[in-house]
């Protein structure tokens, strides 16, 4: 249990970093920002206690938060990603899968389930977290353009680093 604990605070750490220092300053013409510091989120193990989940999520977003200088967006979008992590988990992988699985991840689901559970994700992330940001539906043309592309390049940079760490794993 230790050796998770230590190995799941790392994940935090590194993740945190890489948005804060890194990510956080990508802007493609203000309309895609990557938000990998979810990638914790959707691989966090399923069978860890909940309460725990939803407090580590919290501060998760709160961290991202404090150093993007928003207020609490990030917060209250990783808390509704760690509500939804489970039920997610039982609607795209079976139910013997999910109890299985001891972190979502290319190692131990299909690369089409990932790819399903990564995009569901990150699309009610960016959805949720753009919708705070921008709150007001008569932009909702820019709330939907905002999501997808960034979407799609958070989705490119999880892919990128599942596959990495597939790869070194197997070595």
């Amino acid at each position: 249990m230790k050796s998770i604990t230590v190995k799941l605070a790392l994940h935090f750490i590194s993740l945190v970093i890489l948005q804060v220092l890194i990510l956080n300053r990508v802007d493609m013409g203000g309309y895609a920002s990557p938000y990998l510091y979810i990638l914790f989120i959707i691989t966090f193990p399923p069978a860890y206690d909940r309460v725990v989940f939803l407090i580590v999520s919290f501060v998760l977003g709160l961290t991202i938060d404090i150093f993007s200088n928003t207020s609490g967006v990030n917060a209250l979008s990783s808390v509704i990603l760690a509500v939804l992590h489970k039920p997610l988990c039982y609607l795209i992988f079976t139910e013997r899968q999910t109890h299985m699985i001891h972190r979502v991840s290319l190692s131990e689901v299909s690369l089409y389930n990932y790819l399903m559970f990564i995009s569901v994700f990150t699309l009610i992330h960016h959805f949720i977290t753009f919708s705070l940001e921008i709150f007001s539906w008569r932009d909702f043309g820019t709330l939907i353009q905002h999501t997808l592309v960034s979407s799609a390049m958070t989705i490119f940079l999880i892919l990128t680093l599942s596959f990495f760490s597939v790869k070194s794993s197997t070595r």
